[in-house]
């Protein structure tokens, strides 16, 4: 990339910022990201998003190892649940404004986060690596007496 290219590209975004409307959306899509998603939960957002894609990966490991067949529809529903626990976190941000719990959004953000862990040793168990096996196990006998 020379200096020509990033020069260009600056005035690109120059041009996007000096038109209004586009600053008007830019500044009603910030209100209401603040709005449906706590700013103190970014990371833990983040991590639930990154362990969405760690049990995407070890899904696709699995099934590789197992032989069972790839679907390409199947990684479709990826994009569902970025969507389902987006959801999911916003509307736990939205009702901790009408009850004054201050644990909800959090609360909804560790249970999606555990559901992905067990679905990574699942799927880790599933590829043939017996550690994720024997740590299913003992959290299996934590929960269930």
């Amino acid at each position: 990339m020379n200096p020509e290219n990033i020069t260009y590209v600056a005035r690109i975004f120059q041009r996007i910022g000096d038109n209004g409307f586009v600053k008007l959306l830019a500044g009603v899509l910030l209100f209401l990201l603040r709005f449906f998603f706590d700013s103190v939960n970014t990371l833990a957002m983040a991590a639930v998003f990154v362990l969405i894609l760690m049990d995407t990966a070890t899904g696709l490991l699995g099934a590789y190892r197992s032989g069972a067949p790839i679907q390409s529809h199947k990684l479709f529903r990826l994009a569902v649940k970025f969507a389902v626990y987006g959801t999911l976190m916003s509307a736990g941000r939205v009702v901790e404004y009408t009850i004054p719990i201050g644990v909800i959004d959090e609360t909804i953000i560790a249970a999606l986060a555990i559901t992905e862990l067990f679905s990574i040793l699942e799927n880790t168990a599933r590829a043939g690596f017996t550690v994720a096996s024997r740590l299913l196990i003992k959290f299996q006998k934590q929960i269930d007496p």
